[in-house]
């Protein structure tokens, strides 16, 4: 298949995906090759990736915040629970969460939902892509009936952060200082940065997933659907930008 013709199939799979029910992901029939290890600036995708984001449909994305370096609220100690249930509490600047020199991202989610288990893939994708400038994540589970099933996912998605527990009063806490507190939703995202500083929070996480079948057989590749300039890992690159 010529290269034009890949990406004609790409597009018309993506205006496909983009009929589907507003509460599923949109599905995108395309395997792409694995783009190059991507620095944090300049960002770009090429060739086959291009066309996967050009066919993403792309909507308005959920309750964000952005906080500027000089107007960013401090990041909040979290009350959080371990997987064998004792209470603990999360500082910043401890080890793992919102570590001095590193930006962390924190993601609430569920395995309730599939926008939840994408919400916690993407970020753990977002980890591997940028661990080389000290990108860290913290992953908290919201207490449901099917919580313990978070342990196995993470295990088979080889997810990059360790797996808390929360009633979502650690998720509330984090709300109320990035202003937001009508806005709580799981999933949700935030992002700290190197100086324990609150700079971006995302409630809800709209999403494509495309099949993946070059190099690691059956799995399926997670894309933000968000307009450029405003996905979460649009964000993760302009903090880092920073130095």
């Amino acid at each position: 298949m010529s290269r034009w013709a890949f990406v004609a199939a790409v597009v018309a799979a993506g205006a496909c995906a983009a009929c589907g029910s507003p509460d599923q992901p949109e599905r995108i029939a395309l395997r792409p090759v694995l783009p190059p290890e991507a620095a944090p600036l300049p960002a770009g995708p090429e060739g086959p990736w291009r066309a996967l984001v050009e066919a993403t449909p792309v909507r308005e994305p959920e309750a964000s915040r952005y906080f500027t370096a000089q107007k960013a609220p401090a990041c909040p100690a979290i009350e959080v629970a371990t997987a064998l249930g004792s209470d603990m509490e999360l500082k910043p600047g401890s080890r793992g969460f919102a570590e001095p020199g590193c930006v962390t991202l924190v993601v609430f989610w569920t395995v309730d939902t599939r926008q939840g288990k994408a919400a916690a893939r993407h970020v753990s994708d977002l980890v591997h892509k940028y661990s080389q400038w000290r990108v860290r994540a913290v992953g908290i589970v919201e207490r449901t009936a099917r919580a313990e099933a978070a342990e196995s996912f993470a295990r088979q998605q080889g997810l990059a952060f360790s797996l808390y527990y929360d009633d979502l009063s650690a998720l509330e806490d984090m709300a109320d200082r990035a202003d937001a507190e009508e806005e709580r939703a799981v999933p949700a995202i935030f992002i700290i940065d190197r100086r324990m500083r609150l700079r971006f929070y995302r409630a809800g996480f709209r999403f494509a997933a495309g099949a993946f079948d070059e190099r690691r057989p059956g799995e399926e590749i997670i894309w933000e659907s968000a307009p450029r300039g405003h996905s979460v890992e649009d964000y993760l690159r302009t903090i880092l930008s920073e130095g």
